[in-house]
């Protein structure tokens, strides 16, 4: 069944995002243009039901995931959905996210500290864990910001894990969870690539970010927290220094903005969405390849070099180089 679910994921959203696309124009669900748009026409909105419908589907036929990840799922799905159609408040948006993180975590049969050294307080690890899970979740509708990114992000994240399960043990489940991903992005990404023909909207987002967040967890709690680092250094490392930034400036954090490093890259910069896209995926190929080291070496050295590398990069993002501006 294993080398059969991306396929199947494949086929299923390719459908799914054909039929979402017809059905949302005719609905007028749409994303309108506005002033912090990169958009310049009303797109349909809320593709994210062409990756959760083959997900889901796949996910419970064989049975990587737990009931109460999926609860948490569906509670994310419907909260998300409400509000791609009808804006809903922050707070509320986040007290559901609060709570879909609660009940999943009571699936994880947890024993013993994952982050923190075991002679810390246990109650102190969980409050961690449920709060990297909650803002990564989040973090990752912020990043939705250009066509084809999160597609993009989460193909590089998942064959990241696969290519590093090669030289280490992976849970069974979490690889067939990432080949079903890969199969629902790469089909997704076909009509989300510039110029988009629909977009994830906060449905898709939040419920990519929660799976891709489950895998990272799962892959902590095997004993590779650096690896579950490193992967998604990028994404964590952009949303991260934008939210100080702006929390420091005394600024609405939960207000739409372009602020993020490659959002400075296709208004500053000039670049397309393809182009930064790219260069994005070509830096997540060096965060796998620097994973993988770490893998083979356990140097943390090659870890804690990572955080600096990703900042250079993300600075590049935003300034680009002359030559390449002229």
């Amino acid at each position: 069944m294993s080398e059969f679910l991306s396929i199947l994921a494949f086929i299923l959203s390719l459908v799914t995002t054909k039929l979402s696309i017809s059905f949302f124009n005719h609905k007028k669900i749409l994303d309108i243009p506005n002033n912090r748009s990169f958009h310049s026409k009303p797109t349909p909105t809320g593709g994210g039901w062409a990756i959760i419908i083959p997900t889901i589907t796949l996910a419970i036929i064989s049975k990587v995931i737990t009931p109460s990840i999926l609860i948490g799922a569906l509670i994310l799905i419907s909260i998300s959905w409400l509000n791609d159609l009808k804006h809903i408040k922050p707070s509320v948006r986040l007290i559901f996210h609060s709570i879909a993180i609660g009940i999943a975590l009571l699936s994880l049969d947890l024993t013993g500290n994952i982050l923190l050294p075991n002679n810390m307080p246990n109650f102190l690890d969980r409050a961690i864990i449920f709060t990297a899970w909650l803002w990564f979740i989040n973090l990752y509708n912020f990043m939705d910001g250009a066509d084809g990114m999160t597609a993009s992000e989460t193909l590089c994240l998942c064959f990241g894990v696969l290519f590093i399960s090669l030289f280490i043990f992976m849970p069974t489940s979490i690889i067939n969870l990432c080949l079903i991903l890969i199969g629902s992005c790469s089909a997704f990404l076909i009509f989300n690539w510039h110029p988009a023909k629909i977009f994830l909207g906060d449905t898709g987002a939040i419920f990519i970010g929660y799976i891709v967040g489950y895998i990272l967890l799962t892959i902590a709690k095997s004993g590779n927290i650096a690896i579950a680092i490193i992967l998604p250094l990028y994404y964590i490392m952009d949303t991260s220094l934008v939210l100080c930034k702006r929390i420091l400036k005394r600024e609405k954090i939960f207000e739409a903005h372009q602020k993020q490093y490659f959002h400075r890259s296709i208004i500053k910069v000039k670049r397309t969405h393809c182009q930064t896209v790219k260069k994005v995926i070509l830096f997540n190929i060096l965060l796998i390849l620097t994973g993988l080291y770490y893998t083979i070496t356990k140097s943390y050295i090659v870890f804690i070099l990572a955080v600096p590398a990703t900042y250079i990069f993300m600075k590049y993002l935003a300034k680009g180089i002359k030559n390449e501006r002229n």
